[in-house]
């Protein structure tokens, strides 16, 4: 009976130890993405600026895993040839399946982390964002237009556009934009009102995690409007 324990203890290393390797061994790799956008000035230097703390590359994924390519090659045509698989930047459409291709993969993301959901583009159809996207709306919200991109943080980093206190800002960057939101009529104020509700100022001003913020009644990935029978049971 006492040899469980000892197990457990080898299996917690051998995983940890497996872990880091991968981690170690994916940073040491070649990444000609990032020494050349590193030097370039402006919008083109932005990602690979932001790309340190982004979850994917702290998980040992680089920019070829998003966008393909060869970032062992030296010459810049052919890292990024369509020879070499490069993808490019997906246009506002693709961009869900673009993120599903390794979100919808239980195996692939149970290297990364097992307890990541992998039903989220599933959801996303589901949504009054994901119907919009099939019917062709480019201002439709899609994956980073929430969870932004080249700087991707956990939800439970409170840098995460994510985290529970951000939500509300993160949702009022498209609901609370007049023009933004003016072909879709309906209102822009649900920030400037949950701001000064009792929910709002737990959240807002108390910083209480545990109070609702937009998604705890309208879903995430599988976001509707108020009216549908979920949303009136809440």
């Amino acid at each position: 009976m006492k040899i469980r324990p000892f197990i457990l203890i080898i299996f917690t290393l051998f995983t940890a130890v497996t872990y880091m390797s991968r981690r170690v061994i994916a940073q040491d790799e070649a990444n000609t993405c990032m020494d050349c956008h590193l030097e370039l000035d402006g919008e083109l230097s932005e990602p690979a600026l932001k790309f340190s703390g982004d979850v994917h590359n702290i998980e040992g994924l680089s920019c070829a895993g998003c966008h393909g390519g060869d970032p062992a090659a030296e010459d810049a045509e052919l890292a990024m040839s369509e020879a070499r698989g490069f993808r490019g930047t997906p246009s506002a459409l693709d961009i869900p399946r673009f993120c599903g291709t390794c979100h919808s993969d239980p195996a692939f993301i149970r290297n990364y982390n097992p307890t990541l959901a992998t039903d989220q583009l599933d959801k996303y159809w589901t949504s009054h964002h994901g119907q919009l996207n099939k019917r062709g709306d480019r201002k439709a919200a899609e994956c980073v237009s929430c969870h932004g991109v080249h700087d991707i943080r956990g939800a439970g980093d409170p840098r995460s556009s994510v985290y529970a206190k951000n939500v509300p800002q993160t949702c009022a960057n498209c609901h609370a934009d007049k023009e933004y939101m003016a072909s879709y009529k309906i209102p822009h104020d649900q920030y400037e009102k949950f701001r000064t509700s009792i929910h709002g100022e737990a959240l807002l001003l108390r910083n209480d995690a545990g109070a609702p913020a937009c998604n705890d009644c309208h879903g995430n990935h599988a976001a509707m409007p108020p009216g549908v029978s979920s949303i009136g049971r809440v």
